[in-house]
């Protein structure tokens, strides 16, 4: 269950109304059996079978009189199936009884809950006489009577479950009639999407594991793990109350220079291998990469010359006195990365090797070990444009290899780790393109 997912709280002063408004129902269903139970009265009745199925006019009989009680009418097998989980808020009854005639006078000697086929329960008997022909059912019980007892699913759907009515007559003769018994039981579901029951906690719409409300609604224990739907956050854990906090946000790097590594909440990480779209672009460029499988001899130059307007500031903190900006120039073929890239080379930021040029014109870096992925030499020069400058230089055997015989376009792209800033030059035809040298100019 997300942070979106609904809860309510209920309180204990208002749970009767909360369910009784809420409730599920099944039913009305009407009885499969009905037979006299002799634990109470005398009179035992005619017809029990009369009392099951709908309402027909066709009674189960009792004559009741002073000092003649009837036994009990006993109806059960009420054919209910319950979900297992189902919980049981209340239990209606609807018993079609009445005298045969006007001026007689019956009441109820006991109309208890039949549970696993013992009577007992509380006794819900109507002071009231019984009605003369012909009336509407009498209704005992509610949506949140449960009869004084507890109940489960299993209980409900046993055939064992029922309902039990004995008459009587202190007065005169009467003959007491039932012809039909009607139970519909209200019920919490969980994974219904509503709070019924004090039993629910938490009711999220499923019966799932693993979102912080469990398949028995109850709240799954602090530090559960669950998901937030945000593929870019973990590990996401419940917070015991219902709710999925979010885990720390994941890291997508696949230790690849040349690909954009990004997050998407749907999917997770994703590595873009295509060049970058936005770049600054200069009027004139080359690029020249080496590889004839002798790594002493690997060579490469890219220039990036008359580029658009690039300020002192656009290159970042580099070298003086401590920068925080790498530099890495990612070459493309076929304008994407196949997937790697064709080759990458990163220059971290080095206070002995970067140096500003003159009054903040721009930057110079030199190594002639070429230590990191054989840079040897890098110029990062401001100016208006068509004023503005770049150059990397690459040999030797710390120059990553490269697999020629390229495909154009060739993208190269020169890209700031700290703003994001990129230079690019692309190449749609060459001077010489062999699996030994790629060499190109633009335009």
């Amino acid at each position: 269950m997300t942070r979106t997912a609904r809860f309510a709280v209920v309180l204990l002063a208002s749970i009767a109304a909360v369910s009784a408004a809420q409730a599920q129902s099944v039913g009305p269903n009407n009885a499969g059996t009905a037979a006299n139970d002799a634990s109470v009265g005398t009179v035992a009745w005619g017809g029990p079978g009369n009392a099951t199925g709908p309402s027909d006019g066709v009674f189960a009989f009792a004559g009741v009189g002073t000092g003649a009680d009837s036994e009990y009418l006993k109806a059960t097998n009420f054919g209910f199936a319950l979900q297992p989980t189902d919980i049981v808020l209340g239990i209606e009854v609807a018993i079609q009884k009445q005298v045969s005639a006007s001026g007689q006078i019956a009441h109820d000697n006991g109309v208890f809950i039949v549970k696993a086929g013992a009577i007992g329960g509380t006794d819900h008997s109507d002071p009231n006489p019984w009605p003369t022909p012909t009336p509407p059912p009498s209704i005992y019980g509610g949506a949140t009577d449960l009869w004084g007892q507890t109940w489960t699913a299993t209980d409900i759907n046993s055939a064992g479950f029922g309902v039990a009515i004995a008459a009587k007559d202190s007065v005169s003769g009467a003959l007491a009639q039932v012809d039909s018994f009607a139970i519909t039981v209200f019920y919490a579901r969980c994974g219904d999407g509503i709070i019924t029951s004090p039993t629910e906690q938490c009711d999220d719409g499923n019966t799932n594991n693993g979102d912080c409300c469990s398949s028995t609604c109850q709240f799954e224990s602090p530090g559960s793990p669950c998901t937030d739907n945000d593929a870019c956050t973990s590990p996401d854990t419940c917070d015991g109350a219902g709710s999925c906090d979010s885990g720390a946000p994941i890291t997508c790097d696949d230790n690849n220079p040349c690909t954009q590594d990004s997050c998407d909440t749907n999917t997770g990480c994703v590595f873009d291998t295509s060049p970058r779209v936005g770049c600054r672009t200069a009027q004139k460029a080359t690029l020249l990469i080496k590889e004839n499988g002798i790594a002493a001899k690997n060579k490469l130059v890219w220039k990036w010359i008359k580029g658009q307007q690039t300020t002192f500031a656009d290159f970042g903190n580099l070298g003086v006195p401590s920068g925080t900006t790498a530099y890495t120039l990612c070459v493309y073929q076929n304008t994407s990365a196949t997937p790697a890239g064709v080759i990458g080379l990163m220059v971290p930021d080095s206070s002995t090797k970067w140096t500003v040029i003159g009054s903040n014109k721009g930057y110079k870096y030199k190594d002639p070990s070429g230590t990191d992925a054989g840079v040897t030499k890098m110029l990062l020069k401001a100016g208006a444009t068509g004023k503005a400058k770049a150059l990397m230089k690459a040999k030797g055997s710390n120059m990553p290899a490269a697999t020629l015989g390229l495909t154009t376009p060739v993208v190269a792209q020169l890209v700031n780790s700290e703003n994001n800033i990129c230079y690019t030059t692309q190449f749609n035809s060459t001077k010489k393109n062999t699996t030994a040298e790629f060499k190109a100019k633009a335009p």
